[in-house]
């Protein structure tokens, strides 16, 4: 059971999900321009990337244990 993120940066956690049919990549062009800023969390979800597919459920618990109690969320 993997669940892949990338996490680099620093500054106030931003965790990113990539949208339907790709991966963390999507977001590789932003990231210079925000790591400064943030600790960037670029998660593949479930099934996509490098991220084994796993029931919803059981990807989110597992998703949590590896993030910061808080950060803030950007879908794209």
């Amino acid at each position: 059971m993997t669940i892949y993120i990338q996490n680099q940066g620093d500054g106030y956690p931003l965790v990113l999900f990539h949208g339907w049919g790709f991966s963390h990549q999507v977001w590789l062009e932003i990231v210079p321009s925000l790591q400064m800023n943030y600790s960037l969390y670029l998660v593949d979800l479930p099934g996509f990337g490098q991220s084994d597919l796993l029931p919803w459920e059981q990807f989110k618990q597992i998703l949590l244990s590896k993030l910061p109690a808080k950060f803030a969320v950007q879908i794209g």
